[in-house]
């Protein structure tokens, strides 16, 4: 659920549930709070973590994650316990 829209920056932002800050870029919903590497599987990372030992990738290096793709993760996972 994604509400709070206001404009800054002339960028759009709004806050999803958790309160994690998201931007929207076009058709395209961002959370600001991970970052994608470039692994095929377990790609999404959080902020905290600022480097990917599998793959090697820096989070100052790749883009924020898509907030539809850190739901469904986080569904998983919490599907796997």
């Amino acid at each position: 659920m994604v509400k709070n829209v206001f404009e800054f920056d002339k960028r759009n932002y709004s806050f999803n549930d958790k309160n994690e800050k998201l931007e929207l870029v076009g058709d395209i919903t961002l959370n600001l709070h991970y970052w994608d590497c470039n692994c095929v599987e377990n790609y999404i990372h959080p902020m905290s973590k600022s480097h990917c030992e599998k793959c090697n990738a820096r989070e100052y290096d790749c883009p924020n994650s898509r907030e539809n793709e850190v739901r469904e993760y986080f569904e998983l996972i919490s599907q796997s316990f």
